[in-house]
C-alpha cells in the first residue's frame, strides 16, 4: 500500500515539477509518505487503541528529548499485537463479497506470497478494513501458537513462549519491577492484575507469587482502562513512548510542514490512502473500527457543535447533527451501529448527548477547552459519573477523555446525579424540573437543582450549590465553609455553560484571596 502511495506521490510531484530529478522526487515522495504515517498512526491509530490516554497535543521539537525505542516497549508492551491476531484473513470483493476463493487462513498464510499474487492485495486490504480483531488479552490463536514459522499446516513454533523468552533474553524486569519503574503501585495479588478469576487462578498456577510474572504476560493479562485496550501498565509505557519519539523528531511533520499542506496531512485518513491506491468499494471513515461503529472527526481548525442522536421517524437512525450548520453529516441505521466514537480537534468543541440515546459512546476531546453535554430523559434518571465514564439507567455508557467540561442535565423526573470520585473534566450537575438528588465528587463542582424540591450535597472541594424553585436542602459536605451556597431561583440556574464561566471567575477569586 504504501510502495503505491508513494509511486502515486512521485507521478503528481513530477507532474508539478517537471526540472526535478529522480532522486529529488524520491526523496520528497518519501518525506510526505512518512508524514502520512505519522499523522495516521497519532490521529487515528492510537486514539482507536488508547480512547482517552491517546498522546496529548503537539508542542514542538524538543532536542534535549532522546528519540530511541525503549527496551519495555519493543520487547514486551508493543507485542501486544500478536493477541490481536485473527485466525483468518478476510478478503473481500468491491461489493463486500467473500471471494470465491474464500478467506485466508492465517496459518496458511504464512510466507506464501503467491497468496497475494493471485488473489491482489486489494481484497486483503478490504478485509483488514472490516475485520473485527481480537481483543487484546490472555489469549493467543492456535494459528500463532503451533504453526509459526513453519510450513503450511506443517506446524512450527509457539509465538507467545518466544515472547516470554524474548523478554528475560532481554534483560526485562518482572512485570511488578516494571510497574514500579513508570511509576505505578506494585500489585500484591494475582486478582490485583485482572479481574477474571479464571485468569488469576492460572497466573497462580504458572507463577509462585506476583513478583515473579513475566512483564509482557502480566502485561496482556491486565484489566483495560475505561475506552482503552490496554491495562494501565502497558497503557504508561506506550503513552511514554510515543509522546517522546515525537517530541525528539526534528523531522516531525507537524514542525516541518505549514499552512495548507499541514492541514491536508492533520485531515487525511488511512481511507483516503486506500481509496487513492486501488482499494474501491464503500470505506468507513475510520478503518480503524469496523463498518458498525459511527466516527467523527473534527477537520482541523475547525471545531465540532454536535448533537448525537437517534431519528425515529421512519427507520431509525442514529444521526450526527451539526447545531451551526444545522444539517445531519454524518448517519448510520441503527440496526448497523454497535457504538459512537467521536473525536475532537485543536479548537474548542462543544458535544450533546441527547437524551436515552441507546448506543456506547466514546468522546475523545483533543486539544481546546471542549465540553460535553449529557442530557437525561423526563423519566426519573439514575446517573453515575466516574473519572472517565458514565453511566444511566436509561441511555447506553458514555466514555469521556481530553474534555475539560462535563454538564449533566437530569430533565424532567426525579433524577439522582451522583459523582463517584474524581472526573477528569469540571462538572456541573444540572437538576431540572422534579425533586432531584445531586451528589458531588471531591473536586469543585457545580450543583444546580432546578426547579422542585431537591437535595444536593457537595462533597469534596469548593462547589457552588445553587437551590432554585422549590424547597430544597443544600449540604455543603466535606467543602463546608468554602462552598458557595445560593438558596433562590435565578435564571441561570439551567444554563451549564453560563454557571461554569462565572464559577470559573469566582475560583480564581477564591484564590486570590
Amino acid at each position: 500500500l504504501w510502495m503505491r502511495e508513494h509511486n502515486r506521490l512521485a507521478e503528481q510531484l513530477a507532474a508539478k515539477h517537471p526540472r526535478w530529478g529522480d532522486e529529488r522526487l524520491y526523496q520528497e515522495a518519501r518525506r510526505w509518505v512518512v508524514a502520512e504515517m505519522q499523522a495516521i498512526t497519532y490521529n487515528e491509530f492510537l486514539p482507536a487503541v488508547l480512547g482517552p490516554n491517546a498522546p496529548q497535543a503537539y508542542h514542538g521539537y524538543d532536542p534535549h528529548l532522546r528519540p530511541d525505542i525503549s527496551n519495555e516497549f519493543a520487547a514486551a508492551a508493543f507485542r501486544v499485537g500478536h493477541t490481536m491476531l485473527p485466525t483468518h484473513l478476510l478478503r473481500v470483493d468491491a461489493s463486500g463479497n467473500e471471494i470465491p476463493a474464500g478467506h485466508l487462513a492465517l496459518r496458511d498464510g504464512f510466507f506464501q506470497p503467491q497468496a497475494v499474487r493471485e488473489a491482489g492485495v486489494e481484497v486483503l486490504l478490504r478485509g483488514l478494513a472490516r475485520q473485527q480483531q481480537q481483543e487484546i488479552d490472555a489469549q493467543i490463536v492456535d494459528d500463532v501458537r503451533n504453526f509459526m514459522f513453519g510450513q503450511p499446516g506443517a506446524g512450527g513454533l509457539d509465538l507467545a513462549s518466544l515472547n516470554i523468552q524474548r523478554g528475560r533474553e532481554h534483560g526485562l524486569p518482572s512485570y511488578n519491577q516494571l510497574r514500579a519503574t513508570v511509576g505505578l503501585d506494585p500489585v500484591t495479588r494475582f486478582s490485583e492484575i485482572t479481574g477474571d478469576p479464571l485468569v488469576a487462578q492460572q497466573l497462580a498456577a504458572t507463577y509462585d507469587t506476583v513478583d515473579d510474572v513475566d512483564a509482557w504476560v502480566g502485561g496482556i493479562c491486565e484489566d483495560h482502562l475505561t475506552g482503552s485496550s490496554l491495562g494501565e501498565t502497558f497503557t504508561r509505557i506506550w503513552v511514554e513512548q510515543f509522546t517522546r519519539t515525537r517530541a525528539a523528531d526534528r523531522f516531525w511533520f507537524e514542525n516541518v510542514f505549514h499552512g495548507k499542506e499541514l492541514r491536508q496531512l492533520q485531515n487525511l485518513r488511512l481511507a483516503d490512502v486506500l481509496a487513492a491506491n486501488g482499494v474501491s468499494g464503500p470505506l468507513q471513515a475510520n478503518v480503524f473500527f469496523t463498518p458498525s461503529t459511527l466516527t467523527v472527526r473534527a477537520a482541523a481548525k475547525t471545531a465540532l457543535d454536535i448533537t448525537v442522536r437517534v431519528r425515529t421517524d421512519g427507520a431509525e437512525q442514529v444521526e450526527i447533527y451539526d447545531n451551526v450548520r444545522r444539517q445531519v453529516i454524518a448517519q448510520q441505521a441503527l440496526s448497523a451501529t454497535k457504538r459512537v466514537f467521536i473525536q475532537g480537534g485543536s479548537r474548542n468543541d462543544r458535544i450533546t448527548i441527547a437524551p436515552a440515546f441507546p448506543l456506547p459512546i466514546e468522546v475523545l476531546g483533543g486539544e481546546g477547552m471542549d465540553s460535553l453535554d449529557y442530557r437525561g430523559t423526563e423519566h426519573n434518571d439514575a446517573v453515575d459519573i466516574y473519572f472517565r465514564q458514565l453511566q444511566s439507567d436509561t441511555a447506553a455508557s458514555l466514555n469521556y477523555g481530553q474534555v475539560e467540561q462535563l454538564n449533566v442535565f437530569g430533565g424532567a423526573g426525579d433524577d439522582r446525579l451522583q459523582v463517584h470520585g474524581r472526573s477528569e473534566a469540571r462538572l456541573a450537575l444540572l437538576g431540572n424540573a422534579g425533586n432531584d438528588t445531586l451528589l458531588g465528587g471531591e473536586d469543585a463542582d457545580i450543583l444546580s437543582g432546578g426547579a422542585g424540591n431537591d437535595l444536593l450535597w457537595g462533597g469534596g472541594g469548593k462547589d457552588w450549590l445553587l437551590a432554585g424553585r422549590g424547597r430544597d436542602r443544600l449540604l455543603t459536605g466535606h467543602g463546608r465553609n468554602r462552598d458557595l451556597t445560593v438558596y433562590w431561583a435565578t435564571p441561570l440556574d439551567d444554563n451549564a455553560h453560563a454557571l461554569q464561566t462565572l464559577f470559573s471567575m469566582w475560583s480564581v477569586v477564591y484564590r486570590l484571596r
